[in-house]
């Protein structure tokens, strides 16, 4: 694919709600990757002019694969913009914190329902990647609901 199929695939699988990027960071890899060899570029004619068409070589195949071998990828946490509001929600006034935990509720409510329906439409495929997604999924969705109850405690609400 070329940069912007890629972005567009990225869109439409929703890959920014696992694995952010921007299209000036996807730019930046392709070249770097190109220039390690680890990525082939075939320039190639097309409607909006000439484009180059990346695709993975030997080596850059056998990169990923080492790369998605090394144990530091079970390590780690993601810094989350929420905690990081959470931890600092003393200084706002009552109100705006009450405010913002039942937002960041009704906003997790309507991501579990999208995943809800990307699970539905996942369970329809039967290819490895529908599978590893169907998983992704899943563990979304439980995350997202164990985020729901706690916030739910803290605002005194029953589930």
């Amino acid at each position: 694919m070329h940069g912007y199929d890629l972005l567009d695939e990225y869109r439409r699988q929703e890959v920014a709600d696992w694995a952010s990027i921007s299209k000036a960071q996807m730019y930046y890899a392709l070249k770097k990757l190109h220039t390690r060899g680890l990525l082939r570029g075939d320039h190639e004619a097309g409607a909006s002019g000439e484009r180059t068409v990346y695709r993975p070589t030997a080596a850059g195949r056998k990169v990923l694969a080492t790369e998605l071998a090394d144990p530091r990828w079970a390590e780690g946490r993601i810094a989350q913009p929420f905690a990081t509001w959470f931890g600092l929600s003393m200084h706002a006034p009552p109100y705006a914190q009450k405010a913002l935990l039942e937002a960041r509720v009704t906003y997790l409510e309507r991501e579990i329902e999208k995943e809800q329906e990307s699970l539905k439409f996942l369970l329809t495929l039967t290819d490895p990647r529908a599978i590893k997604g169907t998983g992704i999924v899943r563990l979304t969705i439980a995350q997202l609901g164990v985020e729901v109850a706690w916030l739910r405690d803290l605002l005194g609400v029953s589930t």
